[in-house]
């Protein structure tokens, strides 16, 4: 089982448990329903029954002088006590922290099997071309000098701080920074949130963009996981809210307070029916005890507006039919949610299933954009009004937004997943520096999305082609006083083999197209140079010779190892060479399609004719005028 499909189960199994541990959760609609009946059945009074109800909402049975009248209730209570009860509160904390799971594979046994094919076609496509690996060295300067980046890009980070000066050699690592961008852009809803714990100045002082930022993300990670939207609106922390407009926290916390209202007791849904919604508003006695618990239990949240008015207070007006319209509204469009729900439920393949959830995702948001703009119902009527379109509107647009990278991660469009994550990113931060971080993130994180997207050795090798340098490398060295490089060669060589030192030499010849760092000084238009071997990838450059679609079996690292020193003469204007050293002959001497082939430890002396292909320029130092002829 992949990681990724490993922690899906998991975040799956835990909303599970969650929505099974909150099906017994308080419900005023339920509750208002055993209310009535048991006022019924005493004379239009509460009896002793509704004491456990009565409490969970801070309600006394009794008639008390000194308490604040609720209008819903009080008809229905009877005598008089002493004293008053202590409200028994309780915090639910709810809390999840993504681990990163790391690991460290074996250089030695390391599958680089698309990595080394593709750079073999490579060579065999452009021995006249050089490929250039100025791009990485880039994205990995930019990572160290851009926090945003590395927050964002965790695991890629890690993966070239590792590799560190070694970056010149990124085709021996290609698989793992592969495996590195396929975790960081499928977490990228897990990474982003990241952004405001480590810029808590700028957030402090734009706290509005990071209530929507939170938000987005909540809702984006609530949908990975595949949570009920019941449990969405229900556990939404609405302590993201706590330093900005109150009215924008008084709505988010109406929409949360009207969803619990309304949860039902059948464990196959979240909110009562149609049918239970039309006995509610067409039953004035049980309307007016649901509005009761609803009204009280806005005193237990503390609902308040702007202005300092509470629901509780402004519930005393008895707007009945504000109200019903309110609710009736309400459940029709969470009828159409439990519909998608249950639509759902019917999907058998998983990539399906997540589509769904996509729909009933901008069906959430439909629903809160409903219930939060509906605040105006519930709101004083002082003229202090919220500013629907500039206050509130923007979480609901932001949230789209971070839902549409959610379905982007699951169809594993991450080209489009970047673009909202650059378009998330704008949104929130409003500086140039920042809006450069975002330009950034487009630059690398397409090239990520192209790597990670790869099905083949083909495409890994067309995304380093895209950013490959002119031809014409080879000249460099040439012209030079004084290059270094990571080169390549490609050609023919003929040689010696030794198992040991003093055991009968064994002759060999074919392709090789060795690796390594070269030092170069040019001579007269042509170069002498000292270059040291790391790897050895000519018989799969020769198999390519000839074959450039069939796939080949897998090749390790270690089959591919060569180290060697050789010396250089590279022909004036010509980017041809003639090598001679030795190298540690690689294990791997021929690839088939059904099984490679391969050699025993050997030190070989070879003699061979290659095409110089320069990778990338270390150092260069030209030579002066007065040296030029």
């Amino acid at each position: 089982m992949k990681t990724t499909e490993l922690f899906r189960l998991i975040f799956l199994l835990i909303a599970v448990s969650i929505n099974a541990m909150t099906l017994n959760a308080q419900s005023a609609y339920l509750d208002a329903v055993k209310l009535k009946n048991d006022a019924k059945n005493n004379n239009g009074k509460f009896s002793n029954k509704t004491d456990s109800i009565l409490n969970r909402y801070d309600i006394s049975r009794y008639n008390c002088s000194n308490s604040f009248l609720n209008p819903y209730i009080e008809p229905y209570k009877v005598g008089a006590i002493a004293g008053a009860t202590e409200n028994n509160k309780s915090e639910k904390i709810a809390d999840s922290e993504k681990g990163v799971v790391n690991f460290f594979s074996s250089l030695g046994g390391l599958n680089v099997t698309t990595t080394a094919d593709g750079f073999a076609k490579f060579i065999v496509k452009r021995t006249k071309q050089e490929l250039s690996i100025a791009f990485f060295d880039r994205f990995k300067q930019e990572l160290d000098s851009l926090e945003q980046l590395q927050i964002i890009f965790p695991q890629t980070y890690m993966v070239l701080s590792a590799i560190g000066n070694d970056i010149y050699m990124y085709e021996v690592y290609i698989q793992t920074l592969k495996a590195s961008f396929q975790r960081d852009l499928a977490t990228l809803p897990s990474n982003l949130p990241q952004l405001v714990y480590n810029y808590r100045t700028y957030f402090k002082d734009h706290p509005e963009f990071e209530a929507m930022l939170l938000s987005a993300f909540y809702f984006a990670q609530s949908i990975q996981t595949n949570q009920h939207p019941g449990m969405i609106i229900e556990n939404y922390p609405l302590h993201y809210l706590d330093s900005i407009d109150e009215n924008v926290k008084a709505s988010f916390q109406i929409a949360q307070l009207i969803s619990k209202s309304l949860r039902s007791d059948n464990d196959s849904i979240y909110w009562i029916t149609t049918k239970e919604a039309n006995k509610l508003l067409s039953d004035s006695t049980l309307l007016k005890i649901y509005l009761g618990l609803v009204m009280q239990q806005s005193k237990i949240d503390n609902v308040v507006f702007a202005g300092g008015v509470s629901l509780y207070d402004e519930m005393n007006k008895t707007k009945y039919n504000d109200y019903s319209q309110y609710i009736y509204t309400f459940i029709a469009k969470s009828q159409q949610v439990e519909s998608l729900i249950k639509s759902i439920n019917k999907q058998q393949k998983d990539s399906l299933v997540y589509e769904k959830y996509y729909t009933t995702a901008s069906s959430i948001i439909d629903l809160m954009h409903f219930t939060a703009k509906g605040v105006d119902v519930w709101m004083p009527k002082n003229g202090n009004k919220l500013n629907w379109d500039q206050t509130t509107k923007p979480y609901f647009d932001l949230s789209q937004t971070s839902i549409n990278l959610a379905i982007d991660i699951n169809r594993k469009d991450y080209s489009s997943a970047i673009v909202n994550t650059a378009s998330i990113l704008k949104s929130v931060f409003k500086d140039p520096k920042d809006s450069l971080v975002a330009q950034q993130i487009i630059k690398y994180g397409t090239f990520m999305a192209l790597v990670a997207q790869a099905k083949n050795s083909e495409e890994v090798e067309a995304a380093i082609e895209a950013i490959a340098l002119p031809t014409g490398s080879a000249r460099i060295k040439r012209e030079s006083k004084l290059n270094v490089s990571l080169n390549a060669y490609c050609g023919l060589f003929v040689g010696q083999n030794r198992t040991r030192f003093w055991s009968a030499p064994e002759y060999s010849a074919g392709i090789s197209a060795p690796i390594g760092f070269a030092a170069s000084w040019g001579v007269k238009h042509s170069s002498l140079s000292a270059f040291i071997s790391i790897i050895d990838i000519g018989a799969i450059a020769a198999y390519r010779f000839s074959n450039s679609t069939d796939s080949i079996p897998t090749i390790k690292l270690a089959d591919i190892l060569a180290p060697g020193v050789f010396f250089s003469w590279g022909i004036p204007k010509c980017p041809i060479s003639i090598n001679a050293g030795c190298q540690m002959a690689p294990l791997l001497s021929a690839v088939n399609t059904k099984a490679n082939t391969f050699g025993s430890k050997s030190l070989r002396f070879t003699l061979g004719i290659y095409v110089d292909l320069p990778v990338l320029n270390l150092y260069n130092s030209t030579k002066s005028k007065k040296h030029k002829k």
